[in-house]
């Protein structure tokens, strides 16, 4: 199945914080067994790490850019590197679920 052929997508040294049920970011892509994953998934100048076909995943603040640990790191210095807990991120067809309304509390 293509959820047990995809490697783990994570921006932390932990593998625990990978993102869950990742093939829902691979869904029509063909040849995304035989690709290295870290092709189909970009860090764009403006922030926004894109999946395949242009899914955004997630955006990355500016001062946070330099020290962001990727799929594409090759080394480590353990020193001011960002690691990411995707474990929990809402993505693809639940991405909704980031977002929870707060109740309006009544002042009067």
């Amino acid at each position: 199945s293509l959820s047990s052929t995809l490697p783990l997508i994570h921006f932390s040294s932990l593998a625990v914080h990978a993102l869950h049920n990742a093939q829902s970011l691979f869904v029509g892509i063909s040849n995304a067994i035989s690709r290295d994953y870290r092709d189909l998934i970009h860090l764009q100048n403006d922030g926004w790490i894109v999946g395949p076909n242009g899914r955004l995943l997630l955006w990355v603040p500016p001062s946070y850019k330099a020290p962001l640990y990727t799929p594409w790191t090759h080394l480590i210095i353990p020193r001011g590197t960002l690691e990411l807990d995707l474990s929990k991120m809402a993505h693809g067809p639940s991405w909704h679920q980031c977002y929870t309304t707060v109740p309006k509390y009544n002042t009067t």
